[in-house]
């Protein structure tokens, strides 16, 4: 039984076929073997001559690990590949940071107008530029329209009062004797009540006149107004939508209004 075994209090190790030999600390044989010197400071190490130092150890790729690498690069540039070929041909728009974008509008692009129509803004999509009311008349414009995403609204004010309605002057190249032209709208009621709507066209401020007349219908269904004037006497156009009896709080819808030659 060797000296450490009997300090611990160990028994003798004899009968169980454990060789007994002398006890010696680790370390000084670790130190004695030399091993965890350096090479230049184990003895008879030679420093090589001045200028010439050991090359280090080059890298050496195996067959096997190139032929794997290869393979995997393929995939990687496979994969890649697809995305960017779904992308060719199709515009990428970048926002930096912190640039709002500016929301969608509700109304959906200004309708056309009818060829050769001389009313500018004959669907209100934007606003009620060009027009003005007439009578005791209160105008708005609404979403919602005959074929378009907007109308205007014409809502009179007073019960006693004469015609209440929108005019626009007619800017036309040519209004001479003998010329025609013609011009349309489209109105509904508001509400459910018959309204009786007229659309005029005026030659030479008011010298002669065409009208149309509708009585609007409920379930707000939209009704078309359709006139032709022949001009008499030259001058200026100017087109007109009115209630003929107007009726406190009974409104009318009107859009697409349009004055063309023909």
């Amino acid at each position: 039984m060797s000296e450490q075994h009997a300090a611990l209090g160990g028994e003798d190790l004899a009968g169980y076929g454990v060789e007994r030999q002398p006890w010696r600390p680790a370390l000084p044989r670790v130190l004695a073997s030399e091993a965890w010197l350096p090479q230049r400071l184990r003895p008879g190490w030679t420093p090589p001559p001045p200028g010439r130092h050991a090359a280090p150890p080059r890298f050496r790729l195996d067959s096997g690990v190139a032929v794997g690498l290869s393979a995997a690069l393929l995939v990687v540039v496979a994969v890649v590949s697809v995305p960017l070929a779904r992308l060719a041909g199709q515009t990428v728009h970048v926002r930096a940071a912190g640039v709002a974008v500016p929301a969608p509008s509700p109304l959906g692009p200004p309708l056309g107008p009818p060829p050769g129509n001389l009313v500018a803004n004959w669907s209100f999509e934007r606003s009620l530029n060009g027009w003005e009311a007439v009578g005791p008349a209160l105008v708005n414009r609404e979403l919602g329209g005959h074929n378009s995403s907007a109308s205007m609204l014409i809502r009179p004010v007073s019960d006693t009062a004469g015609p209440a309605g929108i005019m626009a002057p007619v800017v036309a190249s040519s209004v001479r004797p003998g010329s025609r032209f013609e011009a349309t709208a489209w109105v509904r009621a508001e509400t459910v009540a018959a309204v009786p709507v007229a659309l005029h066209l005026f030659v030479a401020n008011g010298k002669e006149v065409s009208q149309a007349v509708t009585v609007t219908r409920p379930g707000g269904t939209w009704l078309r107004l359709h006139l032709v004037h022949q001009v008499a006497t030259p001058g200026p156009l100017c087109v007109e939508l009115v209630v003929l009896e107007p009726v406190r709080q009974q409104a009318i819808m009107a859009d697409e209004i349009s004055v063309r030659p023909v």
